[in-house]
C-alpha cells in the first residue's frame, strides 16, 4: 500500500508535532509487520528536511526508501495556488498515486483557535484529497471548537466526506456531533504509543521539569495567532512558581523546552533563577521524552510534553489554555489540570504548589491510568488496521 501522511511533519520546531509522525509512522509499520502488508510512504511536507527524516527512519528502524517526501502545495488565495502552480501539481499527482491519505492537522489544528489562515491551510488540502476520489482518514486528533460559523460548516463537511473519522478524545467527538451524524472512533492521543527508553538521572533533590510556552507569553517570539484568552497572567503564574520553587533546596528545577521558541523565555527565566537547569532544543521528540521521563513532576502547557510525562510514569501538572487538555487527560479519570482560562494568577500558583506537594498521590494516579491507555492504543491500531483494510478493497474494486 501506499500511504500519504498530511498534517504529520518532520522539519519542525513543535516536537509535540513531530511526535505525533513518529507514532503514526510506528502505528503502521507494526500494522504492516502484523497483515504481511509492505507499506510505504508519502510524507508531505511544508519545508523538507531530508536529514530529519533520514533520522526519524534510524530511529524508528524504517528503511529511507520506504520514505518519499513531497513538497506540500499552497492552498490560500488565487495568487498564491498560482504562484506554486507546479508544486501543487506535482503534490497533486503525489495524491493521486495514494492508496489513501491519513491526515492528522498536527493534532490540534482542526479548529479556528488559532486563526483562519492556520485553519485553511489544512483543511482545503484534506477538501482537495477528498475531490480527488482518494480515501481520506482523518487521523487520532481534536476537532473544533469553532467560533466562526463559516469556517466550522466547511470542517463539518470534511468530516462526513472522510472514509473514516477518529477522535483522540470524548469531548471532540460530542462537538461535532453536535453538527454532524457521521461514525467518530474515539480512541487517544497517537503519542501515547511514542518510544521510549527511560533512563535514571541523578539528582540531588526532587526532579521537577517545567516547561514554559512561548506561545502563552505576553512578548512571545513564534508568530502562532491565537484566539483565545486567559484569565491568569501566565508570565507572573511562571515566575511566583519558580520563585516559591526554587527557595527549596530539596528540588532540583528543570526548563524543558518542547518547541524551538520556548528556549527563549526558558532562559530568561534561567537567567533570573540560575539555580535552575536549562535544557537546549531536543533533536527528536523521542529524545525529548527521554529527558521528560526522568523527572518526578512535570509542570507544563504544551499538550504533548505533558502526554510524554503522563505516558512515562512522571506527576504531572499540565496548564490547560484550551479544552483539548481536558478531553485528554479527563477521559483517564485525571483531573489535577491547572486550567489557564478559568483561575486566576494566585489561583493557578497555589493549586500547582498543592499538586507539587502531593506528587506521589499523583504518580499514583498516574499509573493507575496505564491499563486504560493500553486498551485505548489497541483500539487505535484496530482502528487503523481497518481503515486499511476498507480502504485497500475499495481502491481494488
Amino acid at each position: 500500500m501506499r500511504i500519504g501522511l498530511m498534517g504529520a511533519v518532520v522539519n519542525n520546531g513543535n516536537l509535540g508535532c513531530v511526535a505525533l509522525t513518529y507514532s503514526l509512522l510506528s502505528i503502521l509499520e507494526k500494522i504492516g509487520a502484523d497483515e504481511n502488508m509492505e507499506i510505504e510512504y508519502i510524507l508531505f511536507e511544508i519545508n523538507i528536511d531530508l536529514d530529519k527524516v533520514k533520522r526519524m527512519s534510524e530511529e524508528l528502524n524504517i528503511p529511507i526508501s520506504k520514505i518519499k517526501v513531497v513538497q506540500y502545495g499552497y492552498m490560500g488565495n488565487l495568487k498564491s495556488v498560482c504562484g506554486h502552480a507546479l508544486t501543487n501539481i506535482m503534490m497533486i499527482r503525489n495524491i493521486k498515486s495514494c492508496d489513501l491519505v491519513i491526515d492528522a492537522t498536527e493534532g490540534d489544528s482542526f479548529t479556528d483557535i488559532y486563526g483562519k489562515n492556520r485553519f485553511y491551510s489544512w483543511a482545503r488540502i484534506k477538501r482537495l484529497v477528498e475531490a480527488l476520489k482518494i480515501p481520506l482518514v482523518l487521523a487520532p486528533q481534536t476537532y473544533g471548537p469553532f467560533q466562526n460559523d463559516r469556517l466550522r460548516d466547511f470542517a463539518v463537511k470534511i468530516i462526513n466526506n472522510a472514509s473514516f473519522v477518529i477522535a483522540r478524545d470524548q469531548l471532540s467527538a460530542d462537538y461535532i456531533h453536535q453538527y454532524s451524524e457521521k461514525e467518530i472512533c474515539v480512541t487517544t492521543d497517537m503519542a501515547f504509543s511514542l518510544p521510549c527508553r527511560k533512563s535514571i538521572l541523578e539528582s540531588s533533590g526532587l526532579k521537577i521539569g517545567i516547561n514554559v510556552s512561548d506561545l502563552l507569553m505576553k512578548n512571545k517570539t513564534e508568530g502562532t495567532e491565537i484566539n483565545f484568552a486567559l484569565k491568569t497572567d501566565y508570565d507572573q503564574y511562571i515566575d511566583e512558581i519558580l520563585f516559591e520553587l526554587t527557595s527549596h533546596h530539596a528540588y532540583e528545577i528543570h526548563l524543558i523546552p518542547h518547541v524551538t521558541c520556548d528556549v527563549n523565555p526558558c532562559r530568561y527565566f534561567h537567567e533570573k533563577y540560575p539555580a535552575t537547569i536549562l535544557h537546549e532544543p531536543f533533536k527528536t521528540p523521542i529524545e525529548a521524552k527521554e529527558c521528560i521521563a526522568t523527572m518526578d513532576v512535570f509542570i507544563g502547557a504544551r499538550m504533548h510534553a505533558t502526554i510524554g510525562a503522563f505516558s512515562a510514569g512522571a506527576a504531572v501538572i499540565p496548564t490547560a489554555y484550551s479544552r483539548k487538555f481536558s478531553g485528554i487527560f479527563y477521559h483517564y479519570g485525571y483531573d489535577h489540570i491547572v486550567d489557564l482560562q478559568v483561575l486566576s494568577t494566585q489561583e493557578a500558583r497555589l493549586l500547582t504548589l498543592e499538586y507539587v506537594q502531593k506528587y506521589e498521590s499523583l504518580k499514583q494516579e498516574v499509573q493507575n491510568c496505564r491499563p486504560q491507555i493500553d486498551r485505548d492504543i489497541d483500539l487505535m491500531v484496530c482502528t487503523f488496521k481497518d481503515a486499511l483494510r476498507t480502504c485497500k478493497s475499495q481502491r481494488m474494486i
